[in-house]
């Protein structure tokens, strides 16, 4: 079910006023001072800190490439970005969307809905390189072309071309395809710019430890911004793990974070997708592979030569996803009855949900299989927006609703 754009809100205004937050929109930081301890804000006005947390996000990458500000050439990344898509959609034939990532993918179906003629144009060899293999890669693009979206992957956009308004794109090998509408989703870049300014250590992103402390006193980072041990997390479950890290450290309680396995689960393109952990297989790891490309499915596991799972890929059908979730974050070992069972496709084989009420549903908020179940029962709760706000279950990444969704099917019998 499509969300409006006065769902999406983690918090709604009154909140902040009721938890002591003063919320300033509107008005962005343009310089911090660390030495003075005050960021200035572009008014011109100067707050002092104690301590201070960035948490600026990221920007889209955009290719540098000739004709990007033409008009009918979109970013995708915020709200405004959308409804200018959306009504440029209106009276657009033919649209060209550069990236075949998920927020790419995601753009071009709903072009397609809305009766646009849609050529995906994607750098790397497959669909979404980071997260897939090529058999799981393949059957995304054979959902795509059954939507009449067309995939061109190994292919490099060269130049957006037009004159009131793009109407080309034309590729490096010398194609040109037409386009009245172009979508540029190529990725995101750590916005590291304030604090570059203020003379923090950074990397791709903000350098920070495992309390989110950056090079200066006083002053943490968190998220899309923030780089950890290497690493820079776009994805909510371990921004949120930053998060409440940042939170205890403030508090001058006991927190680290340590980095995770990154894991999620997406609905790309009507596909439903759990993709985590590595995607490249060591040389002493061993594969459990299942395909069924009749019906649309493919799982993998990746083991490690301790049997701990180092990566896993369930497109399809996900009623392992929390499980595979679970032993991702833990680092325990597959157990035997798992991967027994994990290699069948033809969906007799049981549920690895039916049994375990500290099985962790919803782990970006902690909730386990019992607590939801309770929560259904003790409250004669029938939708995931009413678990939702009973258990927070599913207001994270989502990746569990159809978790739940199970959960209160089961009840209901």
């Amino acid at each position: 079910r499509a969300a409006g754009e006065d769902q999406l809100e983690l918090r709604p205004a009154d909140w902040f006023d009721q938890h002591g937050v003063t919320l300033r929109l509107g008005v962005p930081a343009r310089h911090v001072d660390t030495a003075a301890r005050t960021v200035e804000l572009a008014d011109g006005e100067r707050l002092h800190y104690d301590e201070l947390v960035l948490a600026t996000g990221s920007t889209p990458f955009v290719p540098p490439i000739g004709g990007v500000d033409l008009p009918g050439v979109h970013r995708f990344r915020s709200w405004a970005d959308t409804r200018a898509i959306v009504d440029d959609a209106k009276r657009a034939r033919s649209a060209v969307v550069i990236g075949g990532g998920l927020l790419g993918l995601e753009a071009a179906r709903g072009l397609r809905a809305r009766g646009v003629t849609v050529t995906v144009v994607h750098l790397a060899e497959r669909l979404m390189e980071l997260q897939l293999d090529d058999p799981a890669a393949a059957l995304l693009a054979r959902a795509l072309r059954e939507l009449r979206i067309k995939v061109l992957t190994a292919s490099r956009t060269d130049a957006l071309l037009g004159g009131a308004r793009v109407q080309r794109v034309r590729l490096a090998d010398g194609r040109e395809l037409r386009a009245d509408l172009v979508v540029i989703a190529a990725g995101i870049r750590p916005d590291v710019d304030l604090a570059r300014t203020a003379g923090l250590e950074v990397g791709r992103g903000v350098l920070v430890d495992d309390e989110l402390r950056t090079s200066a006193p006083g002053v943490r980072a968190v998220g899309e911004c923030a780089e950890h041990r290497g690493q820079v997390y776009g994805l909510w479950g371990p921004v949120l793990a930053q998060a409440r890290v940042l939170g205890a450290s403030l508090a001058r309680r006991p927190g680290a974070f340590l980095g995770v396995a990154p894991a999620t689960t997406l609905k790309v393109a009507g596909v439903e997708l759990f993709c985590g952990g590595r995607v490249s297989a060591a040389e002493r790891d061993q594969e459990m592979l299942a395909l069924d490309t009749r019906r649309g499915r493919y799982r993998r596991l990746l083991l490690g030569p301790d049997g701990r799972l180092a990566g896993a890929i369930l497109l399809g059908d996900l009623r392992e996803a929390s499980v595979l979730r679970e032993l991702l974050a833990s680092g325990e070992a597959v157990p035997e009855q798992i991967l027994d069972r994990f290699t069948a496709v033809d969906g007799q084989d049981g549920h690895l949900l039916d049994s375990d009420p500290a099985l962790n549903v919803c782990s970006c908020q902690g909730v386990t299989r019992g607590e939801i179940l309770s929560a259904i029962r003790e409250h004669a709760l029938t939708s995931v927006a009413q678990v939702a706000e009973r258990t927070r279950a599913s207001t994270g990444c989502g990746g569990c609703r159809s978790d739940v969704t199970a959960l209160l099917a089961a009840a209901s019998r």
